[in-house]
C-alpha cells in the first residue's frame, strides 16, 4: 500500500499542520513524507519589536476551523478563544516557508518572539498553516465532493497540530493523527464520525505527544 505523509512544522522565534518539494507528478503514490515539528527563536536578546503577519485565511480552508472546534467541543475538548486567535494564516502557497522532504503537502507552523515593552519583556505567538496547492490538489483529485473530503481530513490534521500542540499518533496506531496518510484511502468517505470521535478520544489525546 502505497503511503504519503503529512508534514508539519512548528517554529518558535524570539516567533503547523512545512517545506516539502517534489520530483514528479507520481510521488504520492511512491514516496512517504515525514512531518517534521521544528521551534525556532527568532530574537536571542528579546528585544526586537516584531510585527504580527497579516491575517489570511483562504476561504476553501478557513471553512473547516469552525467546525473542527465544534467537533473538538462536542467530545470535551475546549480550544480557547486566544489560541484561535493566534492562527493567522490559513492559506494556499506553492512553496512552503520551510524546506521539507519530498511529498508533503501541508504544515503547521507555530511561532514566538520576545517584545520588549515598559513593563518588561512580553512573549508574543502566532501559528500559521500551509497547504501546498499543487500537490495536495494531486492528493485530493478534482472532483469537487470528494476533494472536500480529503482536504478536510489534511486540514483537520494541521489544526490539530496547531490548536492542540501535539505531534503525530505513534507507530501502529492509525487515525486522522498517523503520520502517513494513503493516496486512495476511503476511510474519510466511509467512517469520518468514528475518525472525529477517536482523534479527541483522551486514549488518543494520551497517546499523542506534544510538538514541543
Amino acid at each position: 500500500m502505497k503511503q504519503t505523509i503529512i508534514c508539519c512544522f512548528f517554529f518558535s522565534f524570539s516567533l503547523i499542520f512545512v517545506g516539502c518539494a517534489h520530483k514528479n507528478r507520481r510521488w504520492l503514490m511512491e514516496k512517504p513524507v515525514q512531518d517534521m515539528v521544528n521551534h525556532t527563536l527568532l530574537s536571542v536578546a528579546g528585544v526586537h519589536v516584531v510585527s504580527l503577519p497579516p491575517e489570511q485565511h483562504e476561504k476553501e480552508l478557513e471553512a473547516f476551523i469552525q467546525p473542527f472546534i465544534d467537533d473538538a467541543r462536542k467530545f470535551g475538548v475546549i480550544i480557547p478563544q486566544e489560541t484561535k486567535e493566534m492562527l493567522r494564516q490559513i492559506i494556499y502557497v506553492d512553496r512552503l516557508s520551510m524546506k521539507a522532504g519530498a511529498g508533503v503537502i501541508a504544515a503547521c507552523n507555530r511561532y514566538y518572539t520576545y517584545q520588549q515593552t515598559l513593563s518588561g519583556k512580553r512573549k508574543l505567538e502566532w501559528m500559521t498553516i500551509e497547504v501546498l496547492r499543487k500537490e495536495s490538489l494531486d492528493y485530493t483529485g478534482t472532483d469537487p465532493q470528494e476533494r472536500q473530503v480529503l482536504l478536510k481530513e489534511v486540514v483537520y490534521h494541521e489544526l490539530f497540530h496547531c490548536f492542540l500542540n501535539k505531534g503525530h499518533l505513534p507507530p501502529g496506531k492509525s487515525g486522522i493523527m498517523s503520520a502517513t496518510l494513503v493516496k486512495g484511502s476511503r476511510r474519510a468517505f466511509l467512517e469520518w464520525d468514528a475518525l472525529v470521535e477517536e482523534m479527541f478520544s483522551k486514549e488518543y489525546l494520551d497517546l499523542i505527544p506534544p510538538a514541543s
